[in-house]
Order: structure tokens, then C-alpha cells, then sequence
């Protein structure tokens, strides 16, 4: 579904510039939705839980709208790629939610320094093609 949405190629591919610009007001957006958002006791786990499950329902928004961003042929791969690392850490965030909510710190734990891997690899793509506010700094 990834490579489908970033085939690149056609009348509807961006330049460069384009998909910077786009993905970066996209990030900033959800950026802010998601620090305005209630932050729990983390003694709560089922606190806890939920918003975590609601920070990544509005990444997984951000990421569809990423998705919809047609970069230029020569760079659908390595956005593709990138979208898919995203989906993966997302993914994490999933298992580490719901071992929270049962009360499995470990689980919980692995998930997270997973996630943690998955995105920072994301992330290194995500600077150097200039989409700045995508990335969090090293």
C-alpha cells in the first residue's frame, strides 16, 4: 500500500521542494495536536494506555497524509521506505499500548526501544531530505 500511494512518476509527483514543504507543515500539525494533548500519571496504566493509543492515532492521521505526497520518481523508493519505518514504529506504539494496559512492563519495554530503533532510522531519512520538522533532533 506504501509503494502504491508513493509510486512517484506521473502528473501528480511533487518536486523535492514540494514534498518538503508539504510533509513538514503535515509534521508541524501533528506535532502541536499531539503536545496539546492530556498527559496522564503514568502510575495510571490504563491512563497511560489511552493516550498513548490516542498519540498514535493522530501519527497514523499524519502518516496517511504523508502518504498521499507523490515525491519525485527518482526519490519514491527511499519515501517509501521511510513511510514504511514510520508504520513500523507505529506499530510498536500499538504493542506497547496494549502491554501497558495489561500491566506488562517488559513487553511494554521492548516495544518501546523497538519503536525507539525503527524511528530514529526514520528519522536520520526524514533530516537529511530536509523534512526537518518529521525528524526529532540526535
Amino acid at each position: 500500500m506504501v509503494l502504491v500511494a508513493c509510486s512517484g512518476g506521473g502528473s501528480d509527483a511533487l518536486t523535492k521542494p514540494q514534498v518538503v514543504r508539504q510533509a513538514n507543515a503535515i509534521c508541524v500539525k501533528a506535532n502541536r495536536a499531539i503536545a496539546a494533548m492530556y498527559r496522564p500519571d503514568p502510575d495510571d496504566t490504563a491512563a497511560t494506555a489511552a493516550a498513548l493509543a490516542k498519540v498514535t492515532s493522530r501519527q497514523r492521521t499524519a502518516l496517511r497524509k504523508l502518504q498521499d505526497l507523490v515525491p519525485p520518481a527518482e526519490d519514491a523508493s527511499d519515501y517509501g521506505r521511510w513511510l514504511a519505518q514510520i508504520d513500523l514504529a507505529l506499530d510498536r506504539a500499538d504493542v506497547s499500548s496494549a502491554a501497558i494496559a495489561a500491566g506488562d512492563v517488559v513487553a511494554a519495554d521492548e516495544a518501546n526501544r523497538r519503536g525507539e530503533q525503527i524511528r530514529t532510522d526514520a528519522d536520520r531519512f526524514a533530516a537529511r531530505y530536509g523534512m526537518t520538522r518529521c525528524a526529532r533532533a540526535e
